[in-house]
C-alpha cells in the first residue's frame, strides 16, 4: 500500500505534465527535452534527503530549545533552513543546469515553465518514495491532494526565469529583479506553508495549540488553491507565453 501511494503520485503528475506538452503550440517538445529535468528533479531529492536527515538531527533540536523565541519565529526560522531555502535552491540549480543543457532547444517561456513544471514533479516522486514506508491515511489524503505544490513552485520560479531571459533580449524590463523574484516567491510561500504545516510550532504549546491548527487548516487550503490557480492560469496563458521567445533573433 505504502508504495501505491508513490505511484499513484507518479501518475498524477507525468498525466498533468503530459497535458501541458500537449498544449504547446506549434509543436511540442522532444522526449529528451521532457525527461531530462525531471530526471535532474529526482536527482535534486537524493541530494536533498542526506542533508534534511543530518539537519533533523543536529540542527532542529537547537531551534526547538530557543525558548526565548516566538514559536511561531522558531517555526518559521527551522521551515526556512530545512526546507524552503535548500529545496527551492538545489530545484532552481537544476532547473539553470537543464537551461544549461538545453540551450538551443527551449524556444520560448513556455518551455521555461515545462522545466520548472518537469523538476517539480520529480523532486515530489522521490519525496513520495523516501515517505513511502511512513503511510498514515490522513498523510495520504493531505498529500495527495497538495501532489502538485512543487511543481507548482517551480512553474512560477520558470515563468520568472524566462521573463528575466525575455527582459535581457529586448531591453524591457529588469532581468536581476526578475530572476530575483524567480527564487524569492516560491521559497517565501514554500516557508510559509511548512511554518503553518509540518514545522508548525504553536501546536506544540497547550495555549497556543487552537491558533496552529487554524493557521495549518488556512495554510492548507491556500495551498490547494495556489496550486489549482496556477495550473489554470497556465493553461489559459499557454499561447501567450509559446509567443514569447527566449532566442536571439
Amino acid at each position: 500500500m505504502d508504495y501505491l501511494v508513490a505511484v499513484l503520485t507518479l501518475l498524477i503528475l507525468a498525466y498533468l505534465y503530459w497535458r501541458m506538452i500537449k498544449r504547446e503550440i506549434p509543436d511540442p517538445i522532444k522526449p529528451f527535452q521532457a525527461i531530462l529535468p525531471f530526471a535532474f528533479g529526482i536527482l535534486s531529492m537524493i541530494i536533498y534527503g542526506p542533508f534534511m536527515i543530518w539537519f533533523i538531527k543536529n540542527i532542529a533540536p537547537k531551534i526547538a530549545s530557543m525558548e526565548s523565541v516566538p514559536p511561531f519565529f522558531r517555526g518559521m526560522f527551522r521551515a526556512f533552513l530545512m526546507a524552503g531555502f535548500p529545496e527551492e535552491v538545489l530545484k532552481l540549480i537544476f532547473i539553470l543546469i537543464t537551461l544549461a543543457v538545453l540551450r538551443s532547444k527551449v524556444r520560448n517561456v513556455y518551455e521555461y515553465i515545462l522545466i520548472g513544471a518537469a523538476v517539480g514533479a520529480g523532486f515530489t516522486v522521490a519525496e513520495e518514495w523516501l515517505y513511502a514506508d511512513k503511510f498514515q491515511i490522513a498523510t495520504f489524503v493531505m498529500r495527495t491532494l497538495s501532489v502538485a505544490a512543487h511543481m507548482s513552485f517551480n512553474m512560477v520560479m520558470a515563468e520568472y526565469l524566462g521573463r528575466a531571459r525575455v527582459a535581457e533580449l529586448t531591453g524591457k524590463g529588469s532581468p536581476v529583479k526578475l530572476t530575483i523574484l524567480a527564487f524569492v516567491i516560491p521559497c517565501l510561500i514554500h516557508t510559509l506553508y511548512d511554518t503553518c504545516t509540518t514545522g508548525n510550532a504553536l501546536l506544540m504549546e497547550k495555549s497556543t495549540q487552537v491558533v496552529g491548527a487554524i493557521l495549518g487548516f488556512c495554510a492548507y487550503i491556500f495551498l490547494i488553491v495556489f496550486q489549482i490557480y496556477v495550473l489554470i492560469r497556465f493553461k489559459k496563458k499557454t499561447r501567450e507565453f509559446c509567443e514569447m521567445s527566449v532566442q536571439p533573433k
